[in-house]
């Protein structure tokens, strides 16, 4: 299904494409929820540094920076059956569906797609800043304690 519409085709309008149910329930939040994200993303990607996560971790803090996928633990991703889209790459609250992987699902799944997983970081909020806006994760005060988001960092295997 993917080559098909890999040239931006609009994947409601595919024919003979019938999408699972978890695909329509995630699309229908992130309809909702594109207002908002439209307000903010665009001065996310204008600045200098690229931040990860809610809290916006500067990338610097994350060490090495050479790496050929990284999956996070929010975001589109978590909409997205990780057995799916992962294959791709290295080649709530709310009516969405949300896949979490344990730690072993995901160097199973990154290494039987050829990868080799260099780091996981656990990303935690900063002492200060602004609030996020999903009401759905972690409050500031918990992910102080506990990491709240995750980031695999994992190379091609024959890549390099």
């Amino acid at each position: 299904m993917g080559a098909p519409l890999a040239d931006g085709a609009d994947l409601a309008r595919a024919e003979g494409v019938t999408l699972p149910e978890h695909v329509r329930r995630n699309r229908a939040q992130w309809t909702r929820w594109a207002p908002e994200y439209a307000k903010w993303a665009p001065d996310a990607w204008a600045r200098e540094e690229f931040t990860w996560g809610v809290w916006g971790v500067p990338e610097r803090e994350l060490g090495d920076a050479s790496f050929d996928v990284v999956v996070s633990e929010n975001g589109a991703s978590i909409g997205a059956d990780p057995s799916r889209w992962v294959t791709d790459a290295a080649r709530p609250e709310d009516d969405s569906v949300e896949f979490h992987l344990g730690y072993g699902d995901s160097i199973r799944l990154l290494t039987g797609c050829g990868c080799e997983v260099l780091d996981l970081v656990e990303l935690q909020a900063p002492e200060e800043g602004e609030p996020h806006a999903y009401s759905a994760l972690s409050e500031r005060w918990w992910a102080r304690r506990w990491p709240s988001e995750q980031i695999w960092k994992a190379r091609k295997l024959g890549a390099r």
